[in-house]
């Protein structure tokens, strides 16, 4: 199961607007290069990939363990039901906080860690 299986097309909205905002403090020359949406990509996916480490990291050790059974059921309904569980951010109001405080946490550092990564970037282009 993939990122974008477990993110609601509202919530990969609200990342996407994240990102361009912290792309846009992280002060890159502009990105019109061919390989600049393959960046931009990369961007998001670790973030996505960080946000889930942290939340999850933040959940009781019974909720980690029934992740890690729900991501080994290839037909995806125990992801679906352990999302609803424990990551409906929609309909769960301290499952909505815990993501908020997560997102405010990484806004402070975010755009430094975009601007390493696209030093990086760069580097294998060459």
């Amino acid at each position: 199961m993939d990122q974008n299986q477990i993110l609601s097309p509202a919530l990969r909205s609200k990342f996407s607007e994240f990102l361009s905002q912290a792309v846009m403090l992280a002060d890159l020359p502009p990105l019109t290069g061919e390989r600049d949406q393959e960046f931009l990509g990369d961007v998001l996916e670790v973030f996505i990939d960080a946000f889930w480490e942290a939340y999850v990291n933040q959940l009781d050790e019974s909720a980690q363990k029934n992740l890690l059974a729900a991501d080994e059921d290839e037909t995806g309904e125990k992801m679906v039901e352990w999302m609803k569980k424990n990551a409906d951010f929609e309909n769960d109001e301290a499952a909505k906080k815990l993501s908020i405080e997560i997102v405010e946490d990484f806004a402070t550092r975010l755009p430094d860690v975009i601007s390493q990564m696209h030093s990086e970037f760069l580097k294998t282009e060459k």
